[in-house]
């Protein structure tokens, strides 16, 4: 059913619009509230308001923003630009061009990052990518967080490759070790089991 708007359409079954402009409720039980060109392809999905958002995944759901696209399985995209939560349960509250394509990733904000691993999770910053399990990164730019529960809290084209290894912040540090930890510096390599460095530039530790 179409309730308010212009130029909306309710194809499928038991679908709604209930206002805004050009918005398409196409799969079972679908709806879109508000907003214009917005498109409900998935069953049960929801479109709060926004313009040119899709929700394709089953139960899946874009609360508003712009171009944002929700694919998986109970994925929500909350508002933002060009953001895409592509698989089961991800999620992403805002931003620019971010991607959350792990089982229950999530990306809260910042541009262009990935949260790809399952569980992984990225607050901010630009261009930063937690491709580990339940991996995390809180800032920062470039940095990658690729080890099981690794870490990175800022900083510049860090690398926490180890399980449970942690970067605080600085540039170019790389923590391998499993449980290894890089509180800042330069170009620092934590390379062992436990190994730390706490600043500097171009420390090596092997454990």
């Amino acid at each position: 059913s179409v309730t308010f708007g212009h130029w909306n359409k309710a194809t499928g079954m038991t679908t709604s619009v209930t206002g805004g402009y050009f918005n398409t409720a196409e799969g079972v039980g679908s709806s879109v509230s508000a907003g214009e060109r917005n498109i409900a392809s998935g069953a049960g999905v929801s479109i709060s308001g926004g313009y040119g958002n899709e929700a394709a995944g089953v139960w899946s759901s874009v609360s508003g923003g712009r171009f944002n696209y929700a694919e998986g399985s109970y994925a929500s995209v909350s508002g933002g630009r060009g953001n895409q939560a592509l698989e089961t349960h991800s999620a992403i509250s805002g931003g620019y061009e971010n991607s959350a394509q792990g089982t229950y990733s999530s990306v809260s904000g910042g541009s262009s990052n990935i949260a790809e691993g399952k569980y992984s999770s990225i607050s901010g910053g630009i261009s930063n990518v937690a491709n580990g399990e339940m991996s995390s990164i809180s800032g920062g730019q470039f940095n990658t967080a690729e080890g099981k529960w690794s870490s990175i809290s800022g900083g510049n084209s860090n690398i926490a490759e180890g399980g449970k290894s942690s970067i605080s912040g600085g540039f170019k540090n790389v923590a391998n070790g499993d449980l290894s930890s890089i509180s800042g510096g330069n170009a620092n390599t934590a390379d062992g089991l436990w190994s730390s460095i706490s600043g500097g530039n171009k420390n090596f530790a092997k454990g």
